[in-house]
């Protein structure tokens, strides 16, 4: 029996001796440079054993064909043995034999432009393209040379287009291009059509997605007067007031004018008639809704308006949750908004959002109690001048 167990351990060792040169060998063959040659070395090296054996039972001649037989073989494997030696270092060196990415290089192209010399920077990177015909950095570099230094926006937009027929490109680069030309188009011609026909060609392009809910949110501010007003350029001229209006002894404090609720909230629904995606607009009626009508069934029924439209990032949805949640503690309802956060966690279990959540909902009770404290902290009096006394 303990023959048996002896020959078995012996047959497994050998058996795991043989796999581990054969695996040595496949990988070796597999990452060599030539294969061939490195078979050419190995049956060289196994019709070089019998010259061993033969110079083993030999005598003293036989010792003289191992000698030659061992010069042999190290002639053979030398080369590969020493470069397997020395390649760690010689790769810290030099970065070894791995070929770098072939990628197109504009910087010739940069310094061009930075040197005015438009013209030649566009033939730069149409030189280099040569190379990458349909490469997106190329192209989106041309159209920005041709709409913000030729100021060229057709030229720009034809670019544009001819990159959107290029099917090997990504969603989110496409956007962004199409988001660059709506960009051009305001920038340059001040025409609000041709920006909104940009992002409408985003919606076309993917329905239901990102980039289409983000386009449908510049659309909605391109229809806002107040937007429009805000990105133009106007001169604003000063009235001269008292300038030491501070230090006067009846000075009690500059005050905002008081605001209208209701004259706010019929500019928000006006806005949301015109453009009924505009979430930022309906994210400030909400909150109006919420903290100044104190209607929250009417906030969060606008949060759910939001929270159905295709395309939202999650972001986003949880952002709006969380101002559920908010809501919900100043009305002293734990359990509401609880279920708001738990809200975020089952929609997206394994996000940043989520986990915010997870730790929000063990502060819930801090919350409240800081909303029934009212969130304030009353000073004592001491006295004013305590730091200037000696």
């Amino acid at each position: 029996m303990e023959k048996f167990l002896d020959y078995l351990i012996g047959l497994t060792f050998l058996s795991g001796v043989i796999a581990l040169f054969i695996w040595l060998m496949w990988r070796s063959l597999k990452n060599s440079d030539d294969p061939g040659r490195l078979i050419a070395r190995w049956v060289l090296s196994l019709a070089s054993l019998p010259i061993f054996y033969m110079g083993a039972r030999s005598g003293i001649f036989g010792l003289m064909f191992c000698v030659v037989g061992g010069v042999f073989l190290g002639l053979l494997w030398a080369p590969s043995i020493g470069h397997a030696i020395s390649r760690p270092l010689t790769d810290a060196i030099d970065g070894g034999l791995q070929q770098a990415e072939n990628r197109p290089c504009y910087s010739i192209a940069e310094s061009r432009r930075k040197l005015g010399k438009y013209g030649e920077a566009i033939a730069e990177i149409q030189l280099e393209m040569q190379k990458h015909p349909e490469d997106y950095a190329g192209q989106m570099m041309i159209a920005e040379i041709q709409a913000e230094n030729l100021k060229d926006l057709a030229a720009a937009r034809n670019t544009v287009e001819a990159l959107l027929q290029q099917k090997e490109h990504s969603q989110k680069n496409l956007a962004y291009a199409l988001n660059r030309l709506a960009d051009w188009h305001l920038k340059l011609e001040n025409d609000s059509t041709g920006a909104r026909k940009s992002l409408e060609w985003i919606g076309q392009l993917y329905p239901q997605s990102e980039e289409a809910y983000l386009a449908s949110q510049r659309i909605a501010h391109l229809g806002n007067p107040a937007m429009e007003a805000r990105r133009e350029s106007r001169k604003v001229v000063l009235k001269h007031y008292e300038e030491n209006l501070g230090l006067r002894e009846d000075f009690t404090g500059l005050k905002p004018p008081p605001e209208d609720p209701n004259a706010t909230l019929q500019q928000y629904i006006k806005q949301l008639e015109a453009c009924p995606t505009d979430n930022e607009i309906r994210e400030q009626l909400a909150t109006l809704y919420a903290l100044k009508f104190q209607q929250l069934d009417l906030a969060l029924d606008q949060i759910e308006q939001m929270i159905a439209q295709p395309g939202v990032p999650p972001r986003k949805v949880a952002h709006w949750l969380n101002l559920v949640a908010e809501w919900q503690i100043k009305v002293q309802n734990v359990q509401l908004a609880r279920q708001a956060l738990q809200r975020i966690i089952d929609l997206y279990p394994e996000s940043t959002e989520a986990g915010k959540a997870r730790q929000r909902m063990n502060y819930l009770l801090v919350e409240l109690r800081g909303q029934k404290e009212g969130g304030t902290i009353k000073l004592g009096e001491y006295d004013q001048r305590l730091g200037l006394n000696q």
